[in-house]
């Protein structure tokens, strides 16, 4: 079996190209990685990495897994004060910070006798929140890291002359994922930090032959802003969607498009705690059904339980989400201590979503299980409304506590529309609901909504 962290097969094969010309064969990568490991060797370490989509970075991340240390990934632009919580928090004994030519493994000298105890099957590290420094962290095995990757190929049909753009960070679920998939099965990544909306981005896709594409909602929505689907890229084969429910009629307007030109286009689902992937729609139900997830990946299951825990089987009835597979992770971590525990979820995950099957066995969310407000004895789902004013062309977020719903709007001119609806669909007074305006809606590195920032 190859390893996407030891490609033997692969070593001659070209495993990195940057926008600046740099090149690596897998064999060169992987000496890379031993190369920047070294300075941990002994006892397994506990390695801060704050990551950039560099070969040295990727290079890090390798040499750890290869090496038994345990890596946690962080955003290298993370404001410092959060940094150093999570250091107190869980006392490394390395930094890795690719900030020059020279950059290498920094020991931190203070936490050397007080290091965490690791237990045997903690890989992996994780951020539940990507980006903001929440020191809830997700515990992965190498199991899990190697089981996704190998799903993820299978059902994307990855083969060795993949050339996909890495436009998503690395310390991200689902930027990784597409790191490890393709590692896995011997293809090339353009590894870049250039924004889609960078001419020098474009540049390199035309150049290298770019053949797919990853996005977050949010992606697609700055795509649809410049005009990709009017672009050229004859090599592109293949286009992913994950990160978040993505609007119907965006789905059906990609599915056409890439129906039309050849290309397979992928709505995923998935959770950190999952390590990447739970779903996929295949490309063609994307016209049918652009409003579902799809089916479990290769090697996972679904149910769908009521609030007593009990098995729903019939169709059309929403219920909690629970995904079974080799993926799950151990659990979480919020302290240093915590980094001794083993595995707390045993292949079983409680994802906190609603969700429904219809009678093709495809899956569908309903929203969150606690997002939701009790208002005059009603629950209402917060991701309902949301979706409700979406589909009337009205951009909303919403929030509040039970008793007082919160709207957020970015256009004050659909101030009415959305108090007329709020009485004569939902039954509303004006006293259980307010509306503000705000400028924009402000989202995390990953294109997620920053609830947080709008309604604390």
């Amino acid at each position: 079996m190859e390893y996407f962290w030891d490609n033997s097969r692969a070593a001659e094969r070209t495993a990195i190209i940057t926008p600046t010309g740099e090149t690596y064969t897998y064999e060169a990568l992987y000496a890379l990685a031993d190369a920047i490991a070294e300075p941990l060797a002994g006892s397994r370490k506990l390695v801060f990495l704050r990551c950039k989509n560099t070969p040295r970075t990727v290079a890090a991340y390798l040499g750890c897994l290869r090496h038994g240390h345990v890596a946690l990934l962080l955003n290298e632009g993370m404001e410092e004060g959060l940094f150093h919580r999570l250091v107190e928090l869980y006392r490394p004994q390395f930094i890795f910070r690719d900030d020059s030519a020279e950059s290498a493994m920094q020991p931190l000298s203070d936490n050397g006798e007080h290091a965490a105890e690791l237990h045997p099957d903690l890989a992996l590290l994780l951020s539940t929140s990507g980006s903001t420094g929440s020191p809830k962290l997700v515990r992965l095995s190498l199991r899990n890291l190697q089981s996704n990757a190998e799903s993820i190929a299978q059902y994307l049909q990855l083969t060795d002359k993949e050339r996909p753009v890495t436009n998503l960070p690395m310390y991200y679920s689902y930027g990784l994922s597409v790191i490890n998939s393709h590692l896995l099965v011997g293809a090339c990544l353009l590894l870049t930090e250039d924004s889609l909306i960078s001419p020098r981005f474009w540049k390199f896709c035309d150049e290298q032959t770019v053949t797919s594409l990853s996005g977050v909602p949010y992606t697609y929505e700055m795509l649809d802003a410049f005009g990709f689907r009017k672009r050229e890229l004859p090599g592109l084969r293949s286009m992913t969607q994950a990160g978040g429910h993505m609007p119907a009629q965006r789905v059906s307007a990609y599915a056409e498009w890439a129906k039309e030109r050849g290309i397979r286009f992928y709505i995923m689902y998935g959770q950190t705690e999952a390590t990447a992937r739970m779903s996929y729609l295949p490309p063609e139900q994307g016209l049918d059904h652009p409003d579902s997830i799809g089916i479990p990946i290769p090697g996972g299951s679904f149910c769908i339980e009521d609030a007593e825990g009990r098995s729903i089987q019939d169709t059309g009835i929403a219920g909690e989400l629970i995904y079974q597979g080799p993926n799950v992770s151990l659990g979480y971590a919020e302290t240093g201590d915590d980094l001794s525990l083993g595995d707390e979820n045993h292949g079983r995950l409680h994802t906190g979503d609603m969700a429904k099957r219809d009678e093709n066995g495809l899956y569908y969310i309903t929203g969150r299980l606690k997002r939701f407000l009790k208002i005059a004895g009603n629950r209402f789902g917060l991701d309902e409304l949301e979706s409700y004013f979406s589909r009337l062309g009205i951009e909303t977020v919403c929030g509040g506590s039970d008793g007082r719903l919160l709207i957020a709007i970015t256009h004050p001119e659909d101030k009415d529309a959305v108090a007329a609806a709020l009485k004569d669909t939902w039954h509303l007074l004006k006293s259980q609901y307010r509306i503000i305006s705000i400028e924009r809606i402000p989202r995390s590195a990953t294109g997620k909504i920053l609830y947080q920032e709008i309604f604390s």
